[in-house]
């Protein structure tokens, strides 16, 4: 792990991590339309942007998500600038019924995980979906809701 830890900040890849996320989101990596980002391709689209070796963006992308799931157990709020932010809320325990036998069970106390995207992410997804609809009719009827006649 200290063997790519000097390298950063990666030449050319500026706010680093929203970059490869945003990039692999525009590219589509492998992914088909309406499919899944996986883990697998956050590290192809990794390879792709920086050069770095397979085993070192594997390892790249698993210390970001180890980090930020033991920063979540031990209760701290993530927040990446023009991605978004992570946090957990405490949900109190609660006596529930079984739909099946209507018999009553306690429901205990968890943690619940809330994501909020940024605005920029927002702005940049709402565009995006915009820019695809609008191509997507020639007879510019995009997103105009069908006349009541």
């Amino acid at each position: 792990m200290d063997g790519f830890l000097p390298r950063w900040p990666v030449p050319g890849a500026q706010n680093f991590g929203s970059l490869v996320f945003v990039e692999a989101c525009e590219r589509g990596g492998n992914m088909a339309k309406d499919s899944t980002m996986t883990k697998a391709d956050l590290v192809e689209e990794l390879l792709r942007v920086t050069e770095l070796p397979r085993k070192e963006s594997e390892t790249v992308v698993e210390t970001i998500f180890d980090s930020i799931i033991q920063a979540l157990q031990g209760g701290d709020k993530i927040e990446i600038r023009g991605f978004g932010s992570f946090r957990t809320r405490s949900r109190r325990g609660r006596v529930g019924r079984n739909p099946k036998t209507g018999e009553k069970v306690e429901v205990p106390s968890k943690k619940i995980l809330f994501f909020k995207p940024s605005k920029e992410l927002k702005d940049f997804v709402n565009s995006e979906a915009a820019a695809r609809a609008a191509s997507g009719a020639s007879d510019g009827s995009a997103g105009t809701p069908p006349s009541k006649s």
